[in-house]
């Protein structure tokens, strides 16, 4: 399970691009994953979650351009809360710009890899 993690979370620096490190040579934009059911609330303003069934919860706005993804095809805002009514996935991936405290981009069932690369946005 680490090592998939770990792959994941690599392919998911590679899809953020080049302008997803700050200056300083830290990261701006980062992947967090979450699992569905530790998922609390979705909307075009926040969206709410917990990092464990114990853990505090734990919120973030959602940028204005925020981008939305059913694994690697972009949706609507409105296919968006659709998919986190349904809750068809086990892992939601938020992609948190930390400089700003905003949520640029949200992925429902994570990248796939085999499939043609999304475009995220990470300058927000």
């Amino acid at each position: 399970m680490k090592i998939l993690l770990k792959i994941s979370f690599t392919v998911a620096l590679l899809f953020i691009g080049q302008n997803a490190f700050a200056e300083n040579g830290g990261l701006k934009v980062i992947e967090h994953q979450v699992n569905k059911s530790n998922l609390i609330a979705f909307s075009s303003q926040a969206v709410k979650f917990k990092d464990c069934d114990e853990c505090p919860e734990t919120m973030y706005k959602v940028s204005a351009d925020a981008t939305f993804f059913d694994r690697n095809s972009a949706i609507s805002l409105s296919q968006a809360t659709e998919l986190y009514v349904k809750n068809p996935y086990d892992i939601v991936s938020l992609f948190i710009n930390h400089s700003e405290n905003k949520i640029t981009s949200v992925i429902f069932g994570g990248i796939l890899e085999r499939a043609e690369p999304v475009e995220l946005t990470g300058e927000n």
